[in-house]
């Protein structure tokens, strides 16, 4: 999307916006994102300066968007078409029954899709600057993504089902979790509670651990947790080479096709062991 179109598109969402505010003050709801002061500017002039402000930055971009349709006056389904017309540049959108905004993500064909239309626009300079293989690995790095994030949270979700059903909904204090994994759940909400406009990892105090982190607390409880598993190496080890692979992933270094297929078939290895749950 043009530079341009997202700036057609600000200038039309803060004529919306700005008409229906009622007595809201823009600087004091957003006193965090102002960086000079525009108490004697009309609220057109000081959403358009927010929008352009986080128009790369897509979580503050929505806070900023759903604390202005929370506040706003007049925002009803008829009027969500157009607000959601000239969001779509800004890659936001917002549900027409819930009032809910929300990010857009864009599905990776569209990605390559939209790759390949600047290539052919210049196809020699584009090879030189992100060449074909690349796109390649961006593929399989998404997909390695995908495995990560969902080994991540089967974890999650099968040491938060034994624990519940060995000591109850508040087992958190009955395991035995090192000091340092809670000073770490503890720094991690705090840091949360400071940044509300970034999405919350979730209710539960494993939420707020890493994959390994999430290994220490299976082996320092391991009684209750070794009839899924043959033995302590067999999940300690598949753990760690995941969490090798899931660092490589979120730093954006390159992972090999072995890497890949390891940590698919200890995906698999893992849910064939909890799978009866």
């Amino acid at each position: 999307m043009s530079l341009n179109s997202k700036s057609r598109d600000i200038s039309k969402l803060a004529n919306i916006f700005g008409a229906s505010m009622g007595t809201v003050s823009i600087p004091k709801l957003f006193s965090s994102h102002f960086e000079a002061d525009f108490s004697g500017s009309g609220k057109r002039e000081q959403i358009t300066y927010l929008l352009n402000k986080y128009k790369e930055d897509p979580k503050e971009l929505l806070y900023i968007v759903q604390e202005i349709i929370n506040n706003h006056t007049s925002v009803t389904a008829k009027n969500i078409t157009p607000i959601n017309d000239s969001l779509i540049s800004l890659n936001l959108k917002v549900d027409p029954e819930t009032y809910k905004a929300e990010i857009i993500r864009v599905p990776i064909h569209d990605v390559e899709m939209v790759l390949n239309n600047i290539a052919a626009e210049n196809p020699m300079r584009f090879e030189d600057i992100l060449p074909s293989e690349i796109i390649q690995k961006a593929k399989t790095m998404a997909q390695a993504y995908m495995i990560i994030y969902c080994s991540e949270n089967t974890l999650r979700l099968f040491i938060d089902k034994i624990s519940i059903e060995k000591f109850g909904d508040n087992y958190w204090n009955s395991l035995n979790i090192p000091r340092e994994l809670k000073d770490k759940v503890g720094i991690r909400k705090k840091e949360e509670t400071k940044n509300l406009f970034h999405a919350l990892r979730g209710e539960k105090e494993l939420f707020y651990l890493d994959m390994d982190d999430l290994g220490r607390v299976i082996e320092q409880n391991w009684d209750i947790f070794k009839t899924y598993f043959p033995n302590l190496s067999f999940i300690r080890q598949r753990i760690t080479e995941l969490t090798i692979t899931r660092n490589l992933v979120a730093h954006n270094s390159k992972i090999s096709d072995e890497d890949y297929l390891r940590i698919l078939l200890y995906y698999k290895d893992i849910l064939r062991q909890i799978g009866s749950l």
